[in-house]
């Protein structure tokens, strides 16, 4: 059985979060999975995915809203329809670079700081500590 109080600890902090975004007029479903990992993504649709070993690992709820912010802000962004339009035009353009290990990263360093930039904003209008994120990467 999954932890029942870290799914209730991540809904409350995603709401706060969703509630003041880009999107807050869009129906989200957070989903919390059964993995070890510190892992949390986004499809680019209405799903944040969060693993179950992040939660455990951040006891610290302004650390899980910065990384909550920073999934969301991956869609708003749009940042999932980039990611696929380039993969499609280099597939059609037969490029070899896109074949090299390494290249298809989800999603590139500058959607990333994007993401980083905008999910501190929603952490801060929200009431979460936006330095938080910066706690994290010291770790």
């Amino acid at each position: 059985q999954l932890d029942n109080t870290q799914y209730w600890r991540m809904i409350q902090i995603f709401d706060r979060i969703h509630q003041i975004s880009h999107l807050n007029d869009e129906r989200w479903q957070p989903v919390l999975i059964d993995r070890d990992s510190f892992n949390a993504f986004t499809t680019g649709g209405t799903y944040v995915v969060v693993h179950l070993g992040l939660m455990q690992q951040l006891e610290d709820d302004d650390e899980v809203a910065a990384v909550l912010a920073h999934e969301i802000a991956h869609t708003v962004a749009n940042h999932v329809f980039e990611g696929q339009s380039l993969a499609q035009a280099t597939a059609l353009a037969n490029s070899t670079s896109s074949r090299r290990d390494g290249y298809q990263a989800a999603f590139t360093h500058e959607n990333e700081r994007e993401a980083d930039r905008i999910g501190v904003l929603y952490s801060a209008l929200s009431g979460y500590d936006p330095l938080a994120a910066s706690r994290i990467w010291k770790r």
